[in-house]
């Protein structure tokens, strides 16, 4: 299974066509969107940001999508967007496919452990990813379940605009999972992870390789 991994595109245009542009070009199974579309500092009125995001969205009929909320997606009706016929889970929901079950958790939602690879908006408390400066940005029911024992071997997530680390292993003792959060670079191409499941690895735009 082949994943393109975007978090944070906060409504930009050129951001949005790339991701059409690399799903028309390249063969993908599945594009995980881990929050933050709409931005809420932007002038754009949110009826016109939902618009937006709306024909973006419909571009990528061809590729099964899933998104997650982020805490800027506040105004952002996912349910509707579904009816682009992309969309194949949002928050609270899972995917199917070949044997791997997606997980989908949004901002301020339960946690979806029941799957392989989960697609949330804040990665867990407590790990280099959560981390941005002196501060931890993580998510703390998602660390908990963690460290019980349960949960995803793989999480793509968001949030975190400058991560101390943008892949890390969580928790520190097995059994862990691997967390990918793409980041944030004011660049003409938005951070991002190429997955590849069958082959066990996540390469980065900058061409970082992680071990998955």
């Amino acid at each position: 299974m082949k994943i393109l991994h975007v978090a944070g595109l906060h409504l930009r245009q050129e951001w949005f066509e790339w991701v059409s542009g690399r799903v028309a070009s390249a063969h993908l199974d599945l594009v995980a969107v881990s929050g933050d579309l709409l931005d809420v500092t932007s002038t754009v009125p949110l009826p016109k940001q939902q618009e937006i995001v709306r024909a973006w969205i419909e571009n990528l009929r061809r590729t099964p999508v899933v998104i997650c909320s982020g805490n800027h997606d506040g105004g952002l009706d996912l349910a509707s967007l579904r009816e682009s016929g992309a969309i194949v889970a949002v928050d609270g929901e899972t995917w199917n496919h070949d044997g791997l079950r997606i997980g989908v958790s949004g901002w301020d939602t339960a946690p979806v452990m029941n799957c392989d690879i989960l697609v949330t908006h804040a990665p867990p408390c407590g790990c280099a990813c959560a981390a941005s400066g002196d501060r931890d940005h993580g998510d703390l029911e998602h660390a908990d379940a963690l460290r019980g024992g349960e949960g995803p071997e793989l999480i793509l997530a968001g949030h975190i605009h400058q991560p101390q680390r943008r892949h890390c292993r969580f928790p520190p003792i097995d059994p862990f999972c691997t967390v990918l959060v793409p980041g944030f670079c004011d660049a003409p191409v938005p951070n991002h992870w190429v997955i590849d499941t069958e082959k066990k690895r996540a390469m980065s735009e900058s061409g970082d390789v992680v071990k998955i």
